[in-house]
């Protein structure tokens, strides 16, 4: 949960670099777009933290998300959502290898300590749901 949550941190100072020091191209349009996903990854990781098991899914679910938009963004300019410079998608296989690499270290719980981990959502966030 923590490296996950420092993931996140680390997601949101670059999407927040593109919004401050961006000139108004690509870049600045995906800030908005990579800082939700930093912030999934740190709601996700404080769940990890806490012992939910849907923190092991949402995180699962935010790196498909990252990696899938880091594939679709590929490209010449650096974005916010996508590090790849290199021309005709020679990071496509780099970014398939890092968005999988982060779902197994997400689902390693889930095969160690299955019984341990608390079901459904912290208690405020069930109260949301519930309304």
């Amino acid at each position: 949960g923590s490296v996950i949550i420092l993931y996140g941190v680390f997601r949101m100072f670059w999407a927040l670099g593109f919004a401050a020091f961006s000139d108004g191209g690509l870049g600045w349009l995906l800030a908005p777009v990579a800082f939700i996903i930093a912030s999934l990854f740190i709601f996700s990781g404080i769940l990890l933290t806490q012992e939910y098991r849907n923190g092991i899914y949402t995180t699962i679910v935010t790196f498909i998300l990252s990696g899938t938009l880091s594939i679709i963004f590929t490209g010449d300019n650096l974005n916010p959502v996508s590090v790849s410079l290199a021309d005709g998608g020679m990071m496509i296989p780099f970014s398939l290898m890092c968005t999988l690499l982060g779902i197994g270290v997400a689902a390693i719980p889930l095969l160690f300590s299955d019984e341990e981990m608390r079901e459904g959502w912290p208690p405020v966030i069930e109260r949301l749901l519930n309304r």
